[in-house]
């Protein structure tokens, strides 16, 4: 390319691309394809959790223009399970909507249970590491549902958008939606982008829930 490593910044996912760029002399920002293997990622100068939290402007580069506000609108990701204690048990899927690893953050869109309609959700995603093994966890905030309404329920999701980062402090996950996640995701759904997949065939035939009171 012509162009001196040192002005130069990688984005990638692998351990040996990582190595292969700093041996370059290249700036690198590492998005782990392998999650339970975080730690081999230390050598890279940034480790992000999901390519939706780059900030290009943060490297002088120019900064992405598909935000809506503090709502940056994704292509729709499909997730169902059970609520258990909160947390979604995820149904495991391998095919064309399984929920790809670098899936982390908070995100909202539009959720349907069993037997309760259509609510507007936001959702913690993330990954839990201890000894032993790493998985995922999801936690489901229904806004205008109530507790009673959603332990062991089923239910089914269609995530439209994207809102923050999670919070995390001495390798310890903070999944928990604040309020200010809440009132961004339900003015962003009354929009006719994040509304649009409100109707699709995961949520259609249900009746929208209106928000009357915000789950705590």
């Amino acid at each position: 390319m012509g162009i001196d490593a040192a002005h130069c910044l990688v984005i990638e996912d692998s351990v040996i691309g990582v190595m292969a760029a700093k041996a370059a002399g290249m700036k690198v920002v590492a998005v782990p394809s392998l999650k339970a293997q975080m730690d081999r990622y230390s050598i890279a100068d940034y480790v992000l959790h999901s390519l939706l939290e780059f900030r290009p402007e943060l490297w002088g580069l120019p900064a992405f223009g598909d935000w809506v506000g503090n709502a940056l609108p994704i292509e729709p990701l499909y997730v169902k399970g059970q609520v258990q204690k909160g947390f979604l048990c995820e149904v495991a899927d391998d095919g064309p909507n399984a929920l790809p690893d670098q899936v982390s953050g908070i995100y909202f869109g539009w959720a349907k249970l069993s037997t309760h309609g259509i609510f507007k959700v936001v959702v913690g995603i993330g990954w839990q590491k201890d000894s032993c093994t790493t998985k995922r966890i999801i936690k489901p905030y229904l806004i205008g549902a109530v507790d009673k309404y959603i332990s062991g329920q089923q239910l089914e999701m269609v995530l439209v958008g994207y809102s923050r980062e999670l919070i995390h402090e001495a390798s310890k996950m903070d999944l928990n939606v604040l309020e200010e996640d809440k009132l961004l995701a339900s003015e962003a759904l009354d929009l006719p982008m994040f509304a649009y997949d409100m109707n699709n065939s995961l949520v259609d035939e249900a009746t929208l829930v209106e928000d009357k009171c915000s789950l705590e």
